[in-house]
């Protein structure tokens, strides 16, 4: 006769719900344990329907919303569909494209009722301190487990599935050590932020002051004084459409490039969108099908790049003799009767992108027109020395500001040092252990005897 599930020992309840020692992800201290997140989620799912109570305010902790860590005050005319009911201290996992990082914590900032969209999956129990949790689905393990099982072709449309996440492994320490993890957490990650937020403004300063000096460049400010000091006049400038200085302006092969495990590198916009020439983690063609190309889709030394498709108007000196190809996301410019530098610089420029920005069409992804690019006309100085001298002033300003623009990998660093930080604090390597405290096992077990 099958035993009442009342009558179930707790130690038979252990059995089923710890992770044994051979199938656990990685090793933790002694006094921890390893279950899942369905054995210490306690959520039972109830919801409510705001339309039935028009005037009543909300507190909505919508996705969006999750972008700027506060959630919606809504009347329930404004929200228009049954929401999750949750309260304060819940987690909050979200469904949609797991692959970004959207973890929250409910927080209650208003008396109303406090309800959740149906895309987020929802985690409680008050005998786990909640940030713990939250600290750990942000890791970079966690994130692998929600990749794991997915639903949907991508993007917006691919969803974890709830079923399979209350299926992950989650390792447990003590109370106590759990809120000494949480301090160390975000005393390290405060210094971190305060850190990142200087480099931040750092990097913000230098792009001001690029854009200013950019601007009086290709007004002609920039090279005053040469020309007063050679005699030539700012008459010399005209204006001119990119067509008429560049021999070649075309995007790249509108036919899908076959694949290859070696052969020539086939560069997409995230091999340029930093701004320069990547050749890191590229895909390959083979070297017949670079030779079919036209000489006006194959790079060459002192060409330029610019992308014209989702991240629009990055130019990208080609500095690099190799041979590659490209996406037809990224126009590819053959300058002539122009210094190919300057007309990168130019490219830079605000005016540049404003106007490129103007004829792109679309709103998801953004697409700047090859016809409409060849049309751009810009003042463009007629004498190759007044050119010369801009590039020269140019560069100089820009080697010394160049401390300031490498920040950016500072700003990746930081967050590499976030992640690493992570991954030891749920493998108890962040020095709180107390190895002599009361295993997690007891607490465990309080949890599951009040369920």
């Amino acid at each position: 006769m099958a035993k009442r599930s009342d009558s179930v020992s707790i130690g038979e309840k252990l059995e089923k719900v710890l992770i044994p020692a051979c199938e656990q992800p990685h090793k933790v201290p002694e006094n921890w344990i390893w279950t899942t997140v369905g054995n210490l989620n306690n959520y039972v799912g109830s919801s409510v329907d705001p339309t039935k109570t028009p005037n009543e305010i909300y507190e909505l902790y919508s996705v969006p919303s999750s972008a700027n860590n506060y959630p919606e005050i809504l009347a329930g005319v404004e929200i228009g569909s049954t929401k999750q009911l949750v309260r304060k201290e819940d987690v909050l996992l979200c469904k949609i494209n797991p692959r970004i990082n959207r973890v929250w914590k409910v927080y209650k900032h208003t008396k109303n009722l406090i309800v959740a969209s149906s895309e987020w999956i929802v985690i409680r129990n008050s005998r786990i301190n909640s940030d713990y949790l939250m600290w750990f689905f942000r890791t970079e393990f966690f994130r692998k487990y929600m990749l794991s099982n997915v639903s949907g072709v991508g993007g917006s449309l691919m969803r974890a599935q709830p079923k399979y996440v209350q299926t992950y492994p989650v390792p447990l320490p003590p109370f106590a050590e759990q809120n000494r993890i949480v301090v160390r957490i975000e005393s390290l990650f405060s210094k971190l932020d305060e850190a990142k937020e200087k480099v931040q403004k750092a990097i913000d300063s230098f792009e001001i002051r690029k854009a200013a000096i950019l601007h009086k460049a290709f007004t002609g400010e920039l090279s005053k004084k040469w020309r007063e000091e050679n005699g030539v006049s700012i008459d010399n400038w005209k204006e001119k459409t990119l067509a008429s200085v560049c021999y070649s302006i075309f995007d790249g092969d509108h036919m899908p490039p076959p694949k290859s495990e070696s052969g020539v590198p086939f560069l997409v916009i995230s091999n340029v969108n930093n701004g320069m020439l990547s050749f890191e983690n590229t895909r390959f063609v083979p070297q017949e099908y670079y030779d079919r190309l036209t000489e006006t889709r194959k790079p060459m030394l002192n060409d330029v790049l610019y992308t014209i498709v989702g991240s629009i108007g990055i130019p990208v000196l080609v500095n690099s003799s190799r041979e590659f190809c490209f996406q037809r996301h990224i126009a590819l410019f053959k300058p002539r009767n122009i210094n190919s530098k300057f007309l990168w610089y130019l490219l830079q420029s605000e005016d540049a992108f404003q106007k490129s920005n103007n004829i792109a069409t679309g709103t998801a992804q953004r697409t700047v027109p090859i016809k409409g690019l060849r049309g751009l006309s810009f003042a463009i100085p007629m004498l190759p020395s007044e050119q010369n001298e801009i590039v020269r002033i140019l560069d100089s300003i820009f080697d010394k500001e160049q401390q300031a623009k490498e920040l950016a990998s500072v700003l990746e660093k930081i967050n590499l040092i976030k992640k690493a930080i992570l991954a030891r604090a749920f493998r108890g390597e962040l020095d709180t252990n107390i190895s002599k405290e009361e295993s997690a096992l007891e607490l465990l077990k309080e949890i599951l005897s009040a369920n």
